[in-house]
């Protein structure tokens, strides 16, 4: 009489009748093997594309492990979890160097990455067999975590002011909270600061920053900054030369500029005003402008709808405002002929 292994753990199973005197042993085997499945094991992949995990019918195997540790490959390696008809889970971890991808038939297949372990499960439905990975869990006391807790609805460290969310190589992407209470740290990429609260969707009224440090550029995205009060601070001047010719004052470039005019006539251009509903200006500190030609763009209303004289060996101070987006510059001579 033939014994068969048609069982998810591959147990032999005997028909009645036979293996007389044996069962005993039979039935030993049998109990090792359980407990093999509820055990560890280890076992070394193949340094190929594809290796199978196949549990043998009825003799210690380490592939019947519950938690198998799988070690060698050293390629990307995709993994047919054999027989197919086997339903199973394994804690797997992938100790080796490269992902192994787990499957079992033409279903949904799981990866796991190198240096991971992952919970996985394979149905069993034969050549449309599905891999499984474990999901969401929902824990209705205390999980603690290399050190975080967590208590009812919060994630707390165990220990005071010693613990990170994330790190300088791993990042959070976003951060959504309903406030942030006393004063506490925060630092992101680009920012360092210690905030009284937070800035969301709603009022930003809300949010106060008490010290910020800059280590590089704030880019404020024409976004509006209310009730500041300025010290020590300076505006970026753009240094135009002195070569002749066309002469452009980009205001995306500050709000201050130099010439000198020297060899040839310079004709200015003004670029990149601010929006038409807002007051834009700039100052330029013109060195001998009336050594030569100076021209001015025709959107600049002068006083008495005329050009300054300027100064031929000297410095000239001189302002241009604009309301609306550069449509019109008024423009004025705050000193001339500066040593």
């Amino acid at each position: 009489m033939v014994s068969t292994y048609v069982n998810n753990l591959r147990l032999e199973e005997m028909e009645s009748g036979a293996n007389s005197g044996t069962w005993g042993t039979k039935t030993n085997v049998n109990l090792e093997l359980v407990g093999q499945a509820l055990g560890y094991g280890t076992r070394a992949i193949a340094n190929a594309s594809t290796d199978n995990i196949t549990i043998a019918d009825g003799v210690s195997d380490a592939d019947r492990s519950m938690y198998l540790k799988l070690t060698g490959g050293g390629q990307a390696c995709t993994i047919t979890l054999l027989p197919n008809t086997s339903s199973k889970m394994w804690v797997m971890e992938n100790a080796t160097s490269a992902a192994l991808t787990f499957t079992q038939g033409s279903g949904a297949n799981v990866v796991i990455a190198a240096g991971q372990t992952k919970m996985i499960f394979a149905d069993g439905l034969g050549s449309g067999a599905v891999v499984h990975e474990l999901g969401a869990f929902t824990f209705n006391g205390a999980l603690t975590i290399a050190g975080v807790t967590t208590h009812g609805d919060d994630v707390v460290s165990d220990t005071d002011s010693t613990d990170d969310l994330g790190t300088t190589g791993v990042r959070w992407a976003n951060l959504f909270v309903d406030a942030i209470t006393a004063t506490d740290q925060i630092t992101a990429t680009g920012f360092t600061g210690t905030l009284d609260g937070i800035l969301g969707s709603g009022s930003p009224a809300a949010a106060s920053v008490t010290t910020l440090g800059l280590g590089g550029e704030l880019s404020g995205a024409d976004n509006i900054v209310s009730r500041v009060n300025l010290k020590d601070y300076g505006e970026v001047t753009q240094a135009l030369g002195s070569a002749g010719g066309t002469r452009t004052v980009d205001l995306a470039n500050g709000n201050s500029a130099s010439a000198t005019v020297s060899a040839s006539t310079n004709t200015f251009v003004f670029s990149n005003p601010t929006a038409s509903d807002e007051a834009c200006a700039f100052t330029l500190v013109l060195v001998n402008g009336g050594s030569q030609t100076v021209n001015w763009p025709g959107t600049v209303d002068w006083p008495a709808a005329t050009a300054p004289t300027l100064t031929a060996s000297g410095t000239d101070l001189l302002v241009f405002i604009t309301i609306d987006g550069g449509t019109i510059w008024h423009g004025m001579i705050a000193s001339t002929a500066s040593a």
